[in-house]
């Protein structure tokens, strides 16, 4: 897979986590689990410089 791919890929799915975190279908744990299992599998070290949370 190309990495611009991969890449947008993990953004992708970043956002839909975002989404349901903020409709509050997910509690701040589960968020936190889930986004840091996201950046294991696609080898995302920080997210410090996408502003995300």
């Amino acid at each position: 897979m190309e990495r611009v791919e991969h890449m947008l890929r993990y953004a992708l799915q970043l956002s839909y986590l975002n989404q349901l975190h903020k409709a509050g279908k997910i509690t701040e744990s589960e968020y936190q689990r889930i986004k840091k299992n996201l950046m294991k599998d696609y080898g995302v070290v920080s997210d410090i410089l996408a502003g995300w949370k």
